[in-house]
């Protein structure tokens, strides 16, 4: 068995239950861009947080990063690399369920990013002293952390701080925010992201049997022999998954922002989810 890289590999089309092509449409790839230019024209020029700092930063925070995340994410689609595009949406959910677990939880929210940062910037000296000769002090100085909270922040991050900054799981995190979605039909689809979407998009992002496997595969040439071919360029497929999930993420982020900030754009919102593409199927 020989090892064959062709200029051009034909991959077959995953096919969806319906028998459509999972690689999105330009239909489809608009209707994200809208909403994200909704998002960055007509919702953050709304937005505001007067008085002293507060959970709301935290969301402006969050809302800033997943916006760009996902513009990001349509470039990524528009130029055949779906693969990726699907491994930008596992950061996009998080960001999700992390806004909503911040208004629910607005004081331990603003304490665990506070105790967070202090932890990684402990965890920078520790780097720091283990490289002198390759690092220089990269700004991880401030207040040294003492044994017992170092302890605590070591409990709840990791001993080399891999867990979220919540401290929480991503599946404890959904868990809390549940009851924020008040349709049924809504809990029903938060949870599944998680269980399916999310599981699928850490398949593509690390290396796993599925994401590798996906770039391999087995050909009988003339002769009888099996040769092994291997993909290096970009595809399509799962584009579609990676839009129409990226905005069902967007759309739930900017349904917090309105109501955490007030903003009277709701009539709009649901003008924008009537138009979608897959909103007749």
């Amino acid at each position: 068995m020989g090892w064959e890289r062709p200029d051009t590999v034909t991959i077959p089309v995953v096919m969806t239950s319906n028998g459509s092509s999972t690689v999105a449409t330009p239909a489809e790839i608009g209707a994200l861009r809208k909403l994200l230019d909704f998002g960055r024209s007509e919702v953050s020029a709304r937005i505001r947080a007067n008085g002293e700092p507060d959970f709301r930063l935290l969301i402006v925070g969050f809302f800033s990063r997943a916006t760009t995340t996902l513009q990001a994410l349509a470039l990524l689609i528009v130029n055949d690399f779906g693969q990726q595009a699907v491994m930008l949406n596992r950061a996009a959910f998080e960001l999700m369920v992390d806004v909503y677990w911040i208004e629910a939880n607005r004081e331990l929210a603003a304490s665990r990013f506070v105790q967070h940062a202090r932890f990684d910037q402990h965890l920078k000296r520790e780097t720091v002293s283990r490289y002198p000769d390759l690092l220089e002090d990269l700004g991880a100085s401030g207040e040294r952390l003492d044994e017992g909270e170092l302890a605590d922040l070591g409990k709840l991050y990791g001993r080399h701080g891999s867990r979220s900054w919540t401290g929480l799981t991503l599946y404890e995190r959904v868990e809390a925010i549940a009851d924020s979605f008040d349709d049924p039909r809504d809990r029903e689809q938060l949870r599944s992201f998680r269980d399916i979407v999310h599981r699928l998009d850490n398949q593509e992002l690390h290396p796993s049997p599925w994401s590798i496997a996906r770039v391999l595969r087995r050909k009988r040439a003339e002769d009888g022999s099996e040769v092994l071919q291997y993909r290096m360029a970009p595809e399509p497929d799962l584009g579609q998954l990676a839009v129409r999930c990226a905005w069902w993420i967007y759309l739930q982020t900017l349904h917090l922002l309105l109501e955490v900030f007030s903003v009277p754009l709701d009539d709009a919102l649901a003008r924008l989810k009537e138009d979608v593409p897959w909103a007749i199927e």
